[in-house]
């Protein structure tokens, strides 16, 4: 009985240590994703300390009414952050590119990407499946009117068509992200 009990102990203990792991993991990816972000806002001047608590901000509200969790979200305006863009380019790129992607015609990253292109007043892919872009002058999507136009066009679906389930596992993920930055502030996850 004793050998029993002494197994069951180790056994618990592994999978406590085997838990504080995952939630370390948790809180060390957000940490990452808001780091690069900070670190991008840094080199562009259309950025600052509280653009970047905003953009965040951001990504947390989305995450709430859409599929994508805010380390993603965070990840990709990082992206477009070191492309230089401004703090409201940067929210209606993201914007526009869930309720894009949630239709289904490209991924999330694919429309950002893809967005932030027409600023360079090409339309690239989405000139291929978004026939009205093809109407836009190169100087009207340097402009901004291209995102405009997806935003209008798809405007809600990434609302509509939200998995319950993906936002209780992105609900969960944040819970793990605080646990886990609470086990790394105090030294337990070391």
């Amino acid at each position: 009985a004793t050998g029993a009990a002494i197994t069951a102990g180790v056994l618990a203990v592994s999978k406590f240590v085997k838990l504080l792991g995952s939630l370390n993991d948790a809180y060390m990816a957000q940490e990452r994703a808001e780091r690069a972000l900070a670190t991008a806002a840094k080199n562009n001047p259309y950025l600052n300390d509280k653009s970047v608590q905003r953009l965040k901000a951001y990504a947390s509200e989305l995450q709430k009414v859409s599929n994508y969790g805010d380390e993603v979200t965070i990840g990709l305006m990082t992206q477009l952050a070191a492309a230089g863009r401004t703090e409201a380019e940067i929210q209606k790129i993201i914007k526009a590119s869930a309720d894009l992607a949630a239709s289904g015609t490209t991924t999330f990253d694919g429309a950002v990407r893809n967005l932030n292109k027409t600023f360079s007043g090409l339309s690239g892919e989405l000139g291929e499946v978004i026939p009205e872009l093809k109407n836009l002058t190169a100087e009207q999507m340097k402009n901004g009117d291209a995102v405009d136009l997806i935003a209008k066009k798809y405007e809600g679906m990434a609302a509509s068509v939200v998995d319950k389930s993906v936002q209780i596992k992105n609900a969960l993920g944040d819970l793990k992200e605080v646990i886990g930055e609470i086990g790394a502030t105090t030294g337990l996850t070391d």
